[in-house]
């Protein structure tokens, strides 16, 4: 695909609009996107319902603000925590369809109990 090259401008709020032709190739179901720096580039990316409900971007940040972290320091630690966060749930997510596959299932009371640690 080439790439087409847009300068928008940003305004006194720090917002932006999205080119219609951009949006409408990136299929922004929900009207939510997330942000995040990639060296000195802003990426901005959409996120799928799904991807919303395990947005823990608030609370590492809050975390990362409390162990000192600031500035260009902070977005990257963010950037750094939220992938080790995504991975951690793309292994957790292969294993549960590995076990599902050999034919290892547990209802959502048992999840819940091992969660809680009950045994």
């Amino acid at each position: 695909m080439k790439r087409k090259l847009k300068r928008i401008n940003i305004s006194p709020k720090r917002q932006i609009t999205i080119p219609k032709e951009i949006y409408d190739q990136m299929e922004i179901s929900n009207n939510r996107v997330q942000v995040y720096l990639d060296g000195n580039r802003m990426v901005i990316e959409p996120v799928s319902e799904q991807e919303d409900i395990f947005d823990f971007t608030g609370k590492i940040k809050d975390k990362l603000e409390k162990e000192g972290y600031s500035g260009h320091d902070l977005a990257i630690k963010l950037t750094e925590r939220k992938r080790f966060v995504e991975n951690a749930f793309a292994q957790i997510i292969n294993e549960a369809e590995e076990e599902y596959k050999m034919g290892k299932t547990i209802s959502h009371e048992e999840v819940f109990a091992e969660l809680d640690g009950d045994d």
